[in-house]
Protein backbone atom coordinates (compact mmCIF):
# COMPACT_ATOMS: atom_id res chain seq x y z
CA UNK A 1 0.00 0.00 0.00
CA UNK A 2 1.40 3.35 -1.03
CA UNK A 3 0.46 6.70 0.46
CA UNK A 4 1.51 10.30 0.02
CA UNK A 5 0.76 13.77 1.29
CA UNK A 6 0.72 17.26 -0.17
CA UNK A 7 0.85 20.15 2.31
CA UNK A 8 0.15 23.76 1.47
CA UNK A 9 -1.26 26.78 3.29
CA UNK A 10 -3.70 29.33 1.95
CA UNK A 11 -7.33 30.27 1.80
CA UNK A 12 -10.02 27.93 0.59
CA UNK A 13 -13.75 27.42 0.72
CA UNK A 14 -14.92 24.26 2.49
CA UNK A 15 -18.45 23.07 3.02
CA UNK A 16 -21.02 20.36 2.74
CA UNK A 17 -22.60 19.45 -0.56
CA UNK A 18 -25.82 17.57 0.07
CA UNK A 19 -28.77 16.17 -1.79
CA UNK A 20 -31.48 13.71 -0.86
CA UNK A 21 -29.37 10.66 -1.66
CA UNK A 22 -25.81 11.91 -1.15
CA UNK A 23 -23.85 13.91 1.43
CA UNK A 24 -20.34 15.07 0.57
CA UNK A 25 -17.73 17.37 2.12
CA UNK A 26 -15.82 19.46 -0.41
CA UNK A 27 -12.96 21.98 -0.39
CA UNK A 28 -11.99 24.22 -3.28
CA UNK A 29 -9.52 27.00 -3.99
CA UNK A 30 -6.04 27.66 -5.34
CA UNK A 31 -4.39 26.31 -2.16
CA UNK A 32 -6.33 23.05 -2.45
CA UNK A 33 -5.40 22.65 -6.11
CA UNK A 34 -1.71 23.24 -5.37
CA UNK A 35 -1.71 20.71 -2.52
CA UNK A 36 -3.33 18.19 -4.85
CA UNK A 37 -0.60 18.77 -7.44
CA UNK A 38 2.12 18.39 -4.78
CA UNK A 39 0.55 15.09 -3.75
CA UNK A 40 0.47 13.68 -7.30
CA UNK A 41 3.82 12.13 -8.28
CA UNK A 42 5.46 13.60 -11.38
Amino acid sequence: MASGIGINTGTCIAGNMASGARFDCHATGDAVNLASRLFTPA
